[in-house]
């Protein structure tokens, strides 16, 4: 790729990643904004769930929580079904 190319494709994604990030703290307000940075920012948060694996638990739950919903749906359940939240 011409490097004229590329610094192109460059500036865009910045234009395009300021947009964004304008968009979502308007939205969210400042505060809200703040913290969703932080946590992104915040590689010991991560590694602490990379680490204890805790994504790959609560997915895990999650799915077989899902399972369960939709057998009782096939099974012809049509009122509010109640789940086990991962705790």
């Amino acid at each position: 790729m011409p490097l004229h190319t590329a610094t192109a494709v460059i500036k865009k994604w910045e234009l395009i990643h300021t947009n964004f990030s304008s968009w979502t703290e308007k939205t969210l307000g400042s505060g809200r904004y703040e913290i969703l940075t932080e946590r992104k920012n915040d590689i010991n948060m991560a590694k602490q769930m990379f680490k204890d694996n805790k994504a790959g638990h609560i997915a895990k739950h999650y799915k077989k929580q899902h399972a369960i919903l939709s057998e009782k749906r096939n099974n012809g359940e049509t009122e509010y079904l109640e789940f086990e939240d991962y705790a």
